[in-house]
């Protein structure tokens, strides 16, 4: 009669450093297809209520954990929808990011049940349908098959599973020189910032420059992150905190011919550019971005 049971876990980010040897047992023993597990994470960048500034992704990913990372009340509806069947189609735990910002914020939100059409991937790996049997023997010989799997077919499939359904999405298709990468929050502070500079999609356009609008955060999706480099001169990774996405497009650009430079918590000279400490707001965002904008040719609208 029922789809099946969806377990949730929710804690801010010191709840996660206290779970996160249950939490990491739970992924490798993993998820039923009718089942599924999703984890809330609270992070406090500014540790607005916090002891500690939080930011969770690199624990979470640590864990092999997929991170998904919402902008707004609507994407914590729309991502959590795909945070749940992305679990379901891969057998892993994901992970919804939540900052105060988003935590704290309102809006209004679409509800209509029909408005997300759920893409299930191409499952094949290596030449069989891949459907994922928690087990929680974790002990050898059956522990190296079950960690064989997690690396090999359940990450794989939710790399799949962000392409397919359109997690990651680029922002202006035509000839450009310099892309911008964002993702949750940051990326409305970025739109923000475009806009205090009088850039909206056409301007952006006509300048030659190209947004990226993360959705999942961990894994990266290489496939959007190839498509969106194409002839670009340069990246710049606007995110809060240590370099995370920043460190992900230079591991799946790096060796390739014509790459583009990528920047974000250090410029092409090596002084700061987007500082690992604190929180970003989009003035902050406005400045730094105007710099690397106007280094490659003059923006009257920015300068």
């Amino acid at each position: 009669r029922y789809d099946g049971v969806l377990g949730m876990w929710y804690g801010k980010a010191p709840g996660l450093d206290r779970a996160t040897d249950a939490l990491r047992h739970a992924n490798l023993t993993g998820t039923h297809p009718r089942g599924g597990a999703v984890a809330f994470v609270g992070d406090d960048p500014a540790a607005k209520s916090s002891s500690v500034p939080c930011a969770s992704e690199a624990a979470l990913a640590d864990m092999a954990v997929p991170v998904l990372y919402p902008a707004d009340p609507q994407d914590v509806l729309d991502l959590g929808r795909h945070a749940v069947a992305l679990s379901r189609v891969s057998g892993l735990w994901t992970s919804l990011k939540m900052v105060t910002a988003v935590a704290d914020g309102s809006g209004t939100v679409e509800v209509d049940p029909d408005r997300l059409h759920l893409m299930v991937p191409d499952t094949t790996i290596d030449g069989r349908s891949y459907v994922h049997t928690p087990s929680a023997t974790l002990l050898q010989p059956a522990l190296g098959p079950i960690e064989r799997d997690l690396y090999r077919s359940r990450l794989v499939l939710a790399r799949r599973y962000a392409a397919a359904n359109g997690l990651d999405r680029i922002v202006g298709r035509g000839p450009a020189r310099i892309g911008v990468v964002a993702a949750g929050k940051s990326w409305l502070d970025l739109r923000q910032a475009l806009d205090t500079l009088g850039l909206d999609d056409d301007e952006l356009a006509r300048r030659g420059v190209r947004l990226l609008r993360v959705g999942m955060p961990w894994p990266l999706e290489p496939g959007i992150v190839e498509r969106f480099a194409e002839g670009l001169e340069e990246i710049v990774v606007v995110e809060e905190k240590r370099a995370f996405l920043e460190t992900q497009i230079k591991e799946l650009l790096y060796g390739r011919a014509g790459a583009p430079r990528v920047h974000g918590k250090r410029g092409p000279d090596g002084a700061t550019l987007f500082a690992e400490h604190g929180d970003l707001d989009p003035d902050v965002v406005a400045r730094r971005l105007a710099e690397r904008l106007l280094a490659h040719g003059d923006v009257p609208s920015v300068r």
